[in-house]
């Protein structure tokens, strides 16, 4: 059965926008943005003839507000559903998506579009001060060279080009990025301490601004690329910094083929950009390949408590749901991921119906509860 993502409510009318943002921003009732008053009965929906959708007065400090306060929804004119839609095609676009070609479908101009992707982009920004790796983590560096600096001429070699460090945290699958000046010790090193636990095992190619990484850190690991070394063993360790790579390779791809031209000053946004969907890419897949085993196994309640699925879930999943099945032969499990995927997964009924309702209890993920009784 085909059920086309964008034909969701949130997509169609400003009704079902607005339900969907409330539902996620106010999880428990209304907040005032103003004065902070979440008490449901200091605060009122306005219902006027005249008034404007989603509009709520709070009483203890008489100041109207929306959802849209304090989010980059706030002073736009652009209905909020098709704000919706412009943010599932960035996030569901693995390369990204042409300002022009947003231009075209909303049938806009492109300073709206242009406005419109900025801003998104400055949600996308991790903006987490956590280390990445830490005890039994593996953390990979490189960099990569694209674009041209402003006022630089065109020569051989990567000296006019924009300089982009990328660290990957093997087991998160997240990535952070940055726009650096040039790849020496200065320019690297510092971001390396600050952006990553002593603890870690560090990977990296043979660059000799990475010669002093192994005194900073648990172990200094590297391949040495000139040597055409890009993958080696030490035991059971894999030894490479392709997991990097394979970011670049699509950071690339997007950047040449999508957007063909970024300055040098906005490259720090689009980089938020990539980071933010391949990280919670790696989110999605690493949770689907942990429920495709769980399912086939067909694990034990007591079982399923002695692995990390459940706080792989917790953190990676935005809803949930327990299904009927017509047949009343297995349990349907239905999830939602950060970007809004649906997953349904099939479980027997015997075992898997605790451990689902176990998930859906966890404070993280929304559930139905007429859907458990």
């Amino acid at each position: 059965m085909v059920n086309p993502v964008l034909s969701a409510p949130q997509f169609q009318d400003e009704e079902g926008a607005f339900a969907y943002v409330e539902s996620r921003l106010w999880p428990h009732g209304p907040a005032c943005p103003h004065c902070g008053n979440a008490n449901g009965k200091r605060i009122r929906k306005m219902a006027g003839k005249t008034t404007r959708r989603g509009l709520y007065k709070c009483y203890e400090c008489r100041k109207p507000f929306t959802v849209r306060m304090g989010t980059i929804f706030e002073s736009s004119h652009l209905p909020l559903h098709l704000w919706l839609q412009v943010i599932h095609l960035m996030c569901a676009s693995k390369k990204g998506i042409a300002t022009r070609q947003i231009q075209r479908m909303l049938v806009c101009s492109m300073k709206t579009a242009w406005f419109l992707t900025h801003r998104i982009r400055k949600a996308m920004r991790d903006g987490s001060l956590a280390p990445m790796g830490g005890v039994g983590g593996i953390v990979e560096s490189d960099e990569t060279f694209i674009g041209r600096k402003d006022g630089t001429i065109k020569r051989r070699g990567h000296g006019h080009k924009n300089a982009v460090l990328s660290l990957v945290d093997r087991k998160s699958g997240k990535v952070r990025s940055f726009y650096i000046d040039g790849t020496s010790a200065a320019d690297v090193m510092p971001i390396i301490r600050k952006n990553v636990a002593k603890e870690t095992a560090m990977m990296t190619d043979e660059g000799g601004h990475y010669s002093r990484l192994g005194s900073d850190f648990q172990s200094h690991e590297t391949v040495n690329h000139k040597a055409d070394e890009y993958v080696r063993y030490d035991g059971d360790r894999l030894i490479t910094t392709n997991t990097g790579e394979n970011y670049f390779s699509v950071f690339k791809r997007g950047m040449k083929g999508v957007y063909q031209h970024c300055s040098e000053k906005h490259l720090h946004r689009y980089l938020a950009e990539f980071d933010f969907r391949y990280s919670t890419a790696q989110e999605l897949h690493g949770l689907k390949a942990k429920l495709d085993f769980w399912s086939w196994q067909q694990l034990s309640h007591a079982q399923a408590k002695s692995n990390s699925l459940q706080a792989v879930v917790s953190h990676q999943l935005a809803g949930g749901e327990v299904l009927t099945d017509p047949l009343d032969t297995d349990v349907l499990l239905s999830l939602t991921a950060p970007t809004g995927e649906k997953i349904t997964y099939r479980l027997p009924k015997a075992e898997s119906r605790k451990i689902a309702e176990e998930i859906l209890s966890l404070p993280s993920v929304k559930t139905n509860s007429e859907d458990l009784n």
